[in-house]
């Protein structure tokens, strides 16, 4: 009895967080800062009680939803709440950090495919189109603003096409890497907060650890190769799949790159400022960076510097 009075009323205290929470970040500017903090309350009851009852404090959040801030948020209370429920779950289990956050991101991108199909053929809301528009308007702006006469004007009518159709060919990379920034930091402030209250979550591994797998640069270099052998029509499905690969590969030699100086600095045993200033350097000359995240799978430079450290 003393436990259902317990769960009860923790359940409750819960509720009432999550309702706050969601009216703050739908009727005030502060939403900005406390959006990100809506599914704490469940991800807390996950922890404390078992899969049934958080379940159901679940389904209570989504109708108090409906109740203050009407049907309109229903679909973004439906998704803090399963990932709320989902985050905790993972720490209920004792899942890494890293798997948590996987799990998450995931989750987020299937959630986020399904609403815009939702949208498209229930709505008849088509997001991609609608970003495609603005990006066209501006495209419009700035061909209006620049040189309308001479040489210089081809040029700059060509890096503007140029500039728009690459971002416009790179649309699903952009959104997924949304989604994996939005999971990231969702995670990061909300288990500082766990963790300032007791709460007992997981760490990352430290950012020196970070290992690529070798395929990923055999996967490059074929990427490579089939840009300078192979023609890729611009228009085709082939060159959006292309280059948002590229752009993904990159990003993770970057990472990787930034590992290897993190674990020269920590070799090094250099002061956290320096650490963080060579960081900010990293991610400044991130093509060098880039080459050394890439030289570091193939040849894992780390061996070397373990080696001088020795002598």
């Amino acid at each position: 009895m003393q436990d259902s009075a317990r769960k009860i009323t923790f359940g409750a205290m819960m509720l009432a967080l999550f309702a706050i929470l969601l009216a703050v970040s739908t009727y005030t500017v502060a939403g900005v800062v406390t959006t990100i903090f809506i599914p704490l309350p469940i991800m807390l009851y996950r922890t404390r009680t078992d899969r049934t009852a958080s379940i159901m404090l679940a389904v209570a959040g989504v109708l108090l939803s409906v109740l203050i801030a009407g049907l309109v948020t229903l679909p973004f209370a439906l998704l803090y709440l399963i990932i709320g429920l989902l985050i905790g779950e993972m720490i209920s289990l004792g899942k890494t950090k890293l798997y948590t956050f996987m799990a998450t991101s995931l989750t987020l991108l299937i959630l986020g495919m399904l609403a815009y199909v939702a949208g498209v053929f229930l709505f008849q809301i088509n997001l991609v189109d609608r970003v495609l528009a603005i990006m066209a308007s501006w495209q419009k702006l700035l061909l209006e603003f620049g040189p309308q006469t001479g040489t210089m004007s081809r040029e700059y009518k060509e890096m503007v096409y140029e500039f728009f159709a690459f971002y416009r060919v790179t649309i699903p990379m952009m959104f997924i890497g949304g989604v994996f920034m939005f999971s990231f930091l969702l995670i990061t402030f909300n288990f500082m907060l766990m963790r300032r209250i007791g709460v007992d979550v997981p760490q990352f591994p430290p950012l020196r650890d970070l290992r690529l797998p070798v395929i990923t640069v055999f996967i490059y270099g074929l990427l490579l190769l089939y840009s300078i052998l192979g023609k890729i029509d611009e228009s085709s499905g082939m060159y959006i799949l292309f280059v948002n690969a590229m752009l993904l590969l990159r990003f993770l030699f970057l990472l990787q790159g930034l590992s290897l100086i993190h674990y020269f600095m920590h070799r090094l045993k250099t002061t956290g400022i320096v650490t963080a200033l060579m960081m900010f350097v990293g991610i400044v000359l991130s093509p060098i960076t880039i080459l050394l995240g890439l030289f570091d799978v193939a040849a894992n430079v780390r061996l070397w510097i373990d080696k001088d450290q020795t002598r």
